[in-house]
């Protein structure tokens, strides 16, 4: 079938063998489709685009996406039928992204401005906003972030503050894949967000860009790193005293700092009257005592037991691996 010889005649008969390919998208063969939309895709034809919407939709995945390739090198003729199909979502969305990424500047200035209008007419009329209109809006918004069209990250942000939930969260994760760690203050801001589900990516996304920055090992991301290891969430803290230690492989990092904050942070866990919160704080500082102890060795520096805050820290339990582990935290402070 690959073999087939009505490909030969392409070459000779150009664009008047559209139709005839058009014929053969029908045919079973899988394979054979394949070919037809590739050549399709050769000729930049109007012709062939609602044939290769069509296929968008073909039992066999190498179809779907030879398709969608396909209909990306038509370049800007499809832009306004892959826009129309974007506003629908469902299973088509990403490949839709596919398409237009073959296509990239002119199809993310395109995307850019619809989502433009979309969300200006969800701020004139937020009566009439409804679940459609809260799917178009995150359907746009993947795209825009599956494209990395950092020109839209403006109106990403704007999208933060809307009034749906999904809208929020889906600009959320946009612009960590447009930004990267850009976006952790961003998300640090979104964990205030009123919806629990917003709070939730918010908290994931911060996470991946504190684990970030520790592989970069460059100093320039301490700052960030140092605020949160001070926040009050023990796996936020826990995730930034990881990456600390990795940047104070490579980058002098002010250990005294990292040791005050941690020792804020035993500070509050003992004054909060909550057993549960207590034990996993105490798992928490045992693991970045080690981290920082660690660093102080590499470093040349010594501590003495004096200079670790414990007052107030619960005593570790008996035959917990907490316990032990925080105890041998102590010891490696205190060599």
């Amino acid at each position: 079938m690959l073999e087939d010889n009505r490909f030969e005649e392409i070459d000779r008969r150009g664009d008047s063998i559209i139709p005839h390919l058009l014929s053969i998208l029908k045919e079973e063969g899988p394979e054979m489709r394949i070919r037809a939309a590739k050549a399709l895709g050769g000729f930049n034809d109007p012709r062939s685009i609602q044939a290769l919407v069509d296929l968008l939709d073909d039992q066999d995945t190498k179809v779907r996406m030879s398709s969608a390739l396909c209909l990306g090198r038509i370049g800007l003729p499809a832009h306004p039928v892959l826009i129309e199909l974007l506003k629908k979502g469902g299973e088509r969305a990403q490949l839709i992204t596919i398409a237009l990424n073959e296509n990239w500047e002119p199809a993310s200035a395109a995307l850019k401005a619809e989502f433009e209008a979309i969300m200006l007419e969800r701020r004139r009329s937020p009566n009439s906003i409804g679940q459609e209109s809260n799917s178009i809006a995150a359907n746009f918004i993947k795209a825009l972030g599956w494209l990395k069209c950092a020109d839209a990250s403006n109106l990403l942000e704007e999208a933060l503050t809307d009034q749906s939930w999904l809208v929020r969260t889906k600009s959320l994760d946009a612009l960590y894949l447009i930004l990267g760690v850009g976006a952790a203050q961003l998300a640090r801001q979104a964990l205030e967000d009123d919806n629990c589900k917003v709070r939730l990516d918010a908290f994931s996304i911060l996470k991946k860009a504190i684990k970030s920055l520790g592989f970069r090992q460059t100093a320039e991301g301490m700052p960030f790193l140092m605020e949160s290891l001070g926040d009050g969430n023990t796996e936020i803290q826990s995730q930034a005293a990881d990456s600390i230690y990795e940047i104070a492989k490579k980058e002098a990092v002010d250990l005294a700092q990292v040791k005050r904050i941690l020792d804020g942070n035993i500070r509050r866990a003992a004054m909060k009257n909550d057993p549960a919160h207590l034990r996993s704080m105490r798992m928490s500082m045992a693991n970045q005592y080690l981290a920082i102890s660690e660093m102080v060795r590499r470093r040349g520096t010594r501590f003495t037991k004096t200079d670790i805050l414990l007052e107030g820290m619960p005593k570790p339990p008996g035959k917990s691996g907490g316990g032990s582990m925080f105890r041998h935290a102590q010891m490696r402070l205190a060599r």
